[in-house]
């Protein structure tokens, strides 16, 4: 009896232990990071579905691009809760072409990174700030809600873990929730606590990636208690401080609170108060970091473009300068920059009709990013471009297969690329005599006439390689 008791114990650890050096080592990987942002997760786009997606908006040369400027990771930020119905068990709907097409873009930003063994964080995107769209009554958590939403939430990640398990776990992270502001931390630890669970039923390997409330705040993580799941990267965000707001969002109106279109200027000092007041908030996280032996990542740090315009290059510098200083003195913590993209006329109303384009405000230009356009201060800062270490970029991963919905209806979609033909066989390997030849893209498989049960696909590239996959057909 003390033997069996003695077993289990050790099991346990050493499961304990794996899942916490696996999230640790993760976590290191990520790098440096880019936020591929005004994209999937604008939920204004779902009030206007002709215009969702844009199949322009990102492609693969965009992966390649912050490939060879050095970076390690791609943020990708999803609003995931449209895609699903409002009622349990909150299915996606996979009848409108949109969601479908969301779901996909997904699985090719998987492929593309895996192309350049890069990360990819999937981040289900919601600000919840924005108070004057409809999306707020439905998505916005709250703690008179938040119990609806963890069920909302998890029944979200339920699906997507369902249909991304596929995605190799070192280099592909879920994050669950965007920038939480209307809920204290409790209640928002019970919400995840709940969609963690759920999400573990279907998925054991990926790691997780969570933060605390008020936007992600630094200050509410360093006094936050861990989760007991231990396959876990704790997220926070970080733009002016928060004692010093109104720098990187200068030019919106309303931060600070005498700030305005009228191009109000804010400057940053190197040595001020308002890069001390970041670095003890970066300070404060590493400490966390350190007492409780958990990773840690900043997901979001940037200034907008309207910031780029009304603000002055010497500002900008000293804040990138002041960034990267802070975290390379605290653990050399991990980050990913939101790079404050702005579609044409989203401010026009406020600013008498200037046009701001899309873009990366670290850019000079706002064409596809190249070492070029980089803000040589900026590069240096950061490690990017012509100043990173040529080791340090990741050499080119192989090919990788998308299968969805799993488990299968009377369809099932495999989105690959470079793929000399697919090949459909029984759980024992007997072949049903089904193959799409030349079969790069998205390819759809009938599967009505097929019985309930596993089934493998055999997909042959055009290098020689060979990749099989199971599937469940309901």
């Amino acid at each position: 009896m003390k033997k069996s008791l003695l077993l289990i114990f050790v099991v346990v650890l050493s499961a304990h232990t794996f899942a916490t050096n696996a999230a640790t080592e993760r976590a290191s990987r990520l790098g440096r990071g880019m936020n591929f942002s005004i994209w999937l997760e604008s939920s204004y786009w779902f009030y206007n579905t002709t215009t969702f997606p844009d199949v322009t908006r990102f492609t693969e040369a965009d992966v390649k691009a912050m490939h060879d400027l050095c970076f390690n990771t791609i943020r990708l930020p999803v609003f995931f809760e449209p895609f699903a119905s409002m009622t349990a068990p909150y299915t996606f709907d996979m009848g409108n072409s949109n969601v479908v097409r969301g779901l996909a873009y997904v699985d090719s930003m998987i492929t593309w990174t895996g192309r350049y063994n890069m990360n990819l964080v999937i981040d289900n995107h919601l600000q919840d700030d924005h108070n004057s769209y409809n999306m707020q009554t439905n998505y916005q958590i709250t703690d008179n809600n938040y119990t609806a939403q963890a069920a909302l939430i998890a029944g979200v990640w339920r699906q997507a873990a369902q249909r991304y398990h596929y995605a190799d776990p070192d280099r592909v992270f879920f994050e669950l929730r965007n920038e939480p502001n209307s809920v204290n931390d409790a209640n928002l630890h019970t919400l995840y606590q709940t969609v963690i669970d759920t999400l573990r039923k279907y998925d054991q390997t990926h790691t997780i990636i969570v933060g605390c409330t008020g936007y992600y705040d630094p200050i509410a993580l360093s006094n936050s208690t861990p989760y007991s799941d231990t396959n876990v990267v704790y997220t926070f965000h970080i733009y002016d401080g928060n004692n010093y707001p109104g720098f990187c969002f200068q030019g919106q109106g309303g931060v600070p609170a005498t700030d305005s279109i009228a191009k109000t200027h804010v400057s940053f000092a190197l040595h001020g108060a308002q890069a001390a007041d970041i670095t003890s908030e970066v300070q404060a996280v590493h400490s966390w970091s350190a007492t409780h032996s958990l990773p840690v990542w900043l997901g979001e740090f940037g200034c907008t473009t309207l910031a780029q315009v009304y603000g002055d290059d010497t500002s900008s510098c000293n804040y990138v300068q002041n960034m990267a200083t802070a975290l390379t003195n605290n653990g050399n913590i991990p980050w990913a920059y939101w790079g404050g993209f702005v579609p044409e006329g989203l401010y026009t109303s406020y600013d008498n009709g200037t046009t701001l384009t899309y873009t990366f405000s670290m850019f000079d230009a706002a064409n596809t990013p190249d070492a070029a356009d980089l803000d040589a201060c900026y590069a240096s800062a950061l490690g990017l471009g012509t100043h990173c270490q040529a080791s340090g970029i990741a050499s080119v991963a192989g090919p990788e297969i998308a299968l969805y919905p799993n488990p299968a209806g009377s369809n099932i979609h495999v989105l690959t690329t470079g793929a000399e033909s697919i090949t459909l066989y029984t759980i024992t390997g007997e072949s049903l005599g089904w193959t799409a030849a030349d079969a790069s893209g998205t390819t759809t498989i009938d599967m009505h006439t097929c019985s309930t049960g596993v089934y493998m696909l055999r997909v042959q590239y055009r290098d020689g390689s060979a990749v099989v996959r199971k599937f469940v057909k309901d």
